[in-house]
């Protein structure tokens, strides 16, 4: 959770990767979620990039002043757990 933020526009980055060499595809599939609104859905990194590849999301969210964004990894039925190796939130007061 990121709170107290300056109202206007965040962005939120979620950067991702698969450390093995050749993950298996299906093997880790999680959902994300930003302030309750589902953003990633059955996402799968190693369908989308494969291994030891970075995968990077960027998703724009608007608060009031001192709201807070508060994102969220959603575990589906696979066998691996929701992974994230970087979350950075940056106010961008010149997209409001």
């Amino acid at each position: 959770r990121f709170g107290r933020l300056p109202a206007g526009t965040c962005e939120v980055r979620l950067d991702d990767a698969e450390l093995a060499r050749s993950p298996r595809v299906d093997w880790r599939m999680f959902d994300v979620s930003i302030n309750g609104q589902y953003v990633q859905v059955a996402y799968d990194i190693a369908d989308e990039v494969g291994g030891r590849t970075a995968a990077t999301k960027t998703f724009r969210v608007t608060v009031a002043d001192g709201e807070s964004i508060e994102v969220r990894f959603h575990a589906r039925r696979s066998y691996q757990p929701p992974v994230v190796n970087g979350v950075r939130v940056v106010h961008r007061p010149d997209l409001s």
